[in-house]
């Protein structure tokens, strides 16, 4: 199993039959999204949390490669690894879900855990759950 760790992006299923990323629109009908046989997304958890056996779940955060800054969202330029293109991703911060540790396929990039970037994700993050 992959080690979750804080500031990770890290691919994920995105199987159609039993989505393990969701969105809101996804319990509307007349919506349908697009799956891709993956999808990236941020660890934010504490690594405290991410390496307690007990806990099967880290909290992330979902990426897309299309939207722009918002107070709920947040661009930023991870340095994927493989053969990922080299892009702007969008942190979807108000779209932050708990998934089950196992189903993080593996590490694409590491954003820097003090760097400017995290420092903004936790900012809307803790506006958006009403810390701040």
């Amino acid at each position: 199993m992959v080690k979750a760790e804080y500031g990770g992006i890290y691919a994920v299923f995105d199987d159609p039959k039993n989505p393990i990323i969701k969105f809101p629109e996804d319990n509307i009908s007349a919506v349908q999204r697009k799956f891709h046989s993956q999808r990236y997304a941020l660890v934010i958890q504490a690594d405290a949390l991410n390496k307690a056996h007990h806990l099967h779940s880290a909290l992330v955060i979902l990426l897309s490669h299309r939207g722009e800054n918002t107070p709920s969202t947040l661009v930023i330029y991870p340095r994927f690894s493989e053969d990922i293109p080299n892009k702007s991703s969008v942190a979807l911060v108000h779209l932050t879900q708990p998934i089950l540790k196992n189903f993080l396929i593996r590490k694409v990039a590491q954003l820097d855990k003090n760097g400017e970037e995290m420092t903004k994700i936790r900012a809307i993050f803790c506006r958006i759950v009403g810390l701040m």
